[in-house]
């Protein structure tokens, strides 16, 4: 009489197709996160943006009940950051160059007015020119652009950018 053998665990190729459906699902998950990730970012640059126009508006509104309407165009190219109660992570400060920014942080440009943050991740995003940099500036709106918070001047982009 034959004897029966009983398999324990998997042949190879079993085990090597549950391996490569394995791969698979962590490279869509990893792919996941870097993109999730990216949205927390997007999220986190304009989060900060809306704090910096809300103490733009507090600080207009201040000059105004002073007196001070006058006093209104000297905010335009200055460094908005200074309206914050707190500069964002990743902020190092006014620069009087043109310097190189590492991934995830803002910076004042004095030559240029400019406050300029470099994205982590820049996969989903599109600004005009080819650069990855992203950059605002105070000043007024022209005449084709929406007035945030129908004030005499504002935080705009210096470059159209599109992310996601």
């Amino acid at each position: 009489m034959k004897q029966r053998r009983w398999q324990r665990g998997l042949t190879k190729f079993e085990f090597s197709v549950a391996l490569a459906v394995m791969g698979v699902m962590a490279a869509i998950a990893l792919q996941r996160y870097i993109e999730l990730q990216e949205l927390a970012e997007k999220a986190q640059v304009e989060a900060t943006l809306r704090n910096i126009q809300s103490g733009l508006a507090q600080e207009m509104a201040r000059r105004i009940i002073a007196g001070q309407d006058g006093q209104v165009d000297d905010m335009v190219g200055s460094n908005p950051v200074r309206w914050l109660a707190r500069p964002p992570e990743g902020y190092l400060g006014e620069s009087a160059a043109e310097a190189e920014l590492p991934a995830g942080a803002w910076m004042f440009d004095q030559e240029r007015k400019e406050l300029r943050y470099q994205p982590n991740f820049s996969r989903n995003l599109y600004v005009e020119g080819g650069t990855k940099s992203l950059r605002w500036q105070v000043r007024r709106p022209k005449m084709n652009e929406p007035r945030p918070f129908l004030s005499p001047v504002g935080v705009m982009a210096v470059v159209p950018y599109q992310w996601y």
